[in-house]
């Protein structure tokens, strides 16, 4: 298998991607930790020998160890693709269209708005910069754990998203180098940081854990995760960016997807569509049509 495996790294490190990117190393890596945990675990000599039944186990195995529907989907569709590539032995009927995970739909899960004010409140004040650049930018979280000071320009007042080679990062996307606008106090507060990296770890380096510290923020605060939902609180950030924009119609959803590095409008229904049942904005819209009480009354709000 080993021969096998050596084959399809080295074809990554020479294909282009239908985006037009090449893998990056980092990606090339991941697919092979990815095979070699599959191989170790099967543990067959020869690719042939390799059946439905073993790729069922190894799928249980992932959802044994907490993995979510979504990474056992990719992890499977790896080793499949690895397999399909080879040009050794034929390998078909490894698994059945009803044996893949089902693929969850995601939904936008902002935070509430005091939600939002607990965090704040709660949070350091090297915290408190990193929520309110997640929060005025919808930046994802690669791309905040790389953001440099030398990528913010005060002058176009914007911080540029872009590929980092000395870490050996790249964007999601093509789509996903962009410039990004800064509030004015945002902006203020991220030029009087050293010239590094805004949120480096301990050793000074891309702290590729970033998102254990909104986690720690929120739990601090005593924000729950939504019910039945694994959303990196990272992304909720994001989530909370996105809908805010889409809602206050300064801009349109075209330019608010360039912001967050679409490469369509797909995704940005989603956000158009979501409202929060328990939001300002909900209760404004109840009220309005509740008008035949006894007379107006204080809602307490959460």
């Amino acid at each position: 298998m080993q021969q096998l495996l050596d084959s399809y790294l080295n074809f990554l490190r020479i294909t282009t991607k239908r985006n037009g990117r090449r893998y990056n190393e980092r990606s090339t890596l991941a697919r092979e930790a990815n095979i070699r945990q599959l191989i170790r675990f099967i543990n067959k000599p020869y690719v042939e020998q390799l059946n439905r039944a073993d790729m069922l186990r190894y799928k249980e195995q992932l959802y044994s160890e907490g993995k979510a529907n979504d990474t056992v989907g990719n992890k499977l569709l790896t080793v499949t693709t690895w397999l399909r590539h080879n040009q050794t032995v034929s390998i078909t009927g490894l698994l059945l269209p009803a044996d893949w995970p089902v693929k969850r739909k995601t939904k936008p899960q902002p935070f509430r708005e005091a939600e939002i004010k607990a965090m704040m409140e709660c949070a350091t004040p090297a915290e408190r910069l990193l929520l309110r650049l997640a929060l005025g930018t919808g930046m994802r979280k690669g791309e905040l754990s790389h953001a440099e000071r030398s990528d913010i320009d005060q002058f176009s007042q914007c911080i540029r998203i872009k590929d980092k080679p000395k870490y050996g990062w790249e964007t999601k996307t093509l789509a996903g180098i962009r410039e990004i606008p800064l509030g004015d106090d945002l902006l203020h507060d991220l030029l009087a940081l050293p010239l590094e990296l805004l949120f480096p770890n301990t050793e000074g380096q891309p702290d590729d854990h970033i998102d254990r510290i909104f986690e720690a923020v929120g739990t601090r605060a005593g924000v729950q995760p939504p019910v039945d939902d694994k959303a990196s609180w990272c992304h909720r950030w994001r989530d909370s960016f996105a809908t805010q924009q889409v809602r206050a119609r300064k801009l349109q959803l075209r330019d608010i997807a360039r912001i967050l590095g679409h490469e369509d409008l797909q995704t940005m229904d989603l956000y158009a569509e979501f409202v929060r049942m328990d939001s300002t904005e909900a209760r404004e819209a109840a009220n309005a049509v509740d008008v035949h009480g006894a007379g107006p009354r204080l809602v307490k709000r959460a």
